[in-house]
């Protein structure tokens, strides 16, 4: 593994990758999580011995709760400031499609973005 993940616990089982999402205390999405995830799904993607991934949580009563609004609160503010401070960005699935799966293995409530999230795997 390339990365020193701080928001994944990480199990190896055969060709399958395990990632336990471990954001105490609501297991939040953030910017910098996303970032490790997206990450760690290039290292499946080019590692040729794995063949899947699973994203789970550590937490044991909430799988993703939501994306952290506090961020999109302040990038509000800074667009009332400055509406032409970021061009758009276009969407971008949590998941990329690729040569190999990832399974959400939802094992505890969930809510907005942790949903979207588990939409998007398979």
């Amino acid at each position: 593994m390339a990365i020193e993940p701080k928001y994944f616990l990480i199990e190896k089982d055969g060709p399958v990758i395990i990632w336990k999402y471990n954001n105490p205390p609501k297991n939040l999405w953030t910017t910098d999580s996303v970032n490790e995830y997206n990450a760690l799904v290039e290292e499946l993607q080019a590692d040729p011995e794995l063949r899947a991934g699973i994203f789970t949580s550590a937490l044991p009563d909430v799988f993703i709760q939501h994306f952290d609004v506090s961020i999109l609160v302040m990038l509000g503010e800074m667009l009332k400031q400055n509406p032409d401070a970021f061009p758009p960005i276009p969407p971008r699935p949590a998941y990329h499609p690729g040569p190999k799966v990832i399974i959400a293995a939802i094992n505890a409530r969930l809510a907005g973005g942790g949903l979207e999230f588990a939409q998007q795997c398979v």
